[in-house]
């Protein structure tokens, strides 16, 4: 609820959450989106996501529209036998079986499971380009900044690489705490607020992150407790897992 409510009054038109390896949250989300909007009059379209740790690296399938049990049968099934599962083999299923959006998320990161580089060079080679239309990189991760220089100099290589391979380009905040909506997002020049105007805006290429809000020292505070709060304690997963 806290994640939403943040997200209708920072006036955020597409608002997803993408928990590791299940989807399991997606019908809560999809059920408080419709109760704030009741709330206040306002529209958010619901994406469903997933963030799956292929045996490559982490990768996000996300699908913006109406709830479909069978991409959630899908995400949860695939991400089960992740480990099984390889960076462009993921990418074609999720893209051809549902018209999903596959994002390489923090590509080039390795403490943070990130596909390497040589890898995302490669897909142009494995994959259709119909399939390639609707694969991006995460270009900037506001959450990554805990080290400014290094993360700088990373996204502007990573920028250079989406630019160099024509994909898409996005940005997120990451961790899932409220109060960093919207200190990084994606803008998208679409027109209209529709899922069908969303991906041709990611086919065209009409999608960038913004810059991102500076991290100052407090926020610095703040993210490190993030992380650590995050990583050392059981993941709240609505019981299933």
């Amino acid at each position: 609820p806290d994640l939403v409510k943040k997200a209708a009054e920072t006036g955020i038109k597409f608002f997803g959450v993408s928990d590791h390896n299940t989807a399991n949250g997606i019908r809560e989300l999809y059920d408080e989106i419709a109760r704030t909007g009741d709330d206040l009059g306002i529209s958010i379209v619901p994406v469903s996501a997933v963030e799956i740790t292929t045996n490559q690296g982490d990768l996000l399938i996300a699908k913006p529209g109406n709830y479909d049990p069978e991409f959630i049968k899908w995400a949860n099934s695939w991400s089960d036998d992740r480990h099984k599962h390889g960076l462009a083999e993921t990418i074609d299923t999720a893209v051809r079986s549902f018209d999903a959006i596959a994002v390489i998320v923090h590509p080039g990161e390795p403490w943070l499971s990130g596909v390497p580089l040589g890898l995302v060079k490669e897909l142009q080679e494995k994959l259709d380009q119909k399939v390639l239309l609707n694969v991006g990189l995460e270009v900037h991760n506001w959450s990554t900044r805990l080290l400014p220089r290094r993360a700088r100099l990373r996204e502007l290589m990573v920028s250079r690489l989406a630019t160099s391979l024509n994909f898409a380009r996005f940005g997120f905040s990451d961790f899932h705490h409220a109060w960093q909506i919207p200190k990084q997002f994606t803008l998208i020049d679409a027109n209209s607020t529709t899922p069908e105007d969303f991906m041709v805006a990611v086919q065209q290429r009409r999608v960038s992150p913004n810059h991102g809000e500076p991290i100052s020292p407090e926020n610095w505070l703040r993210l490190v407790f993030t992380f650590a709060t995050t990583h050392f304690q059981p993941p709240n997963l609505n019981g299933s897992k």
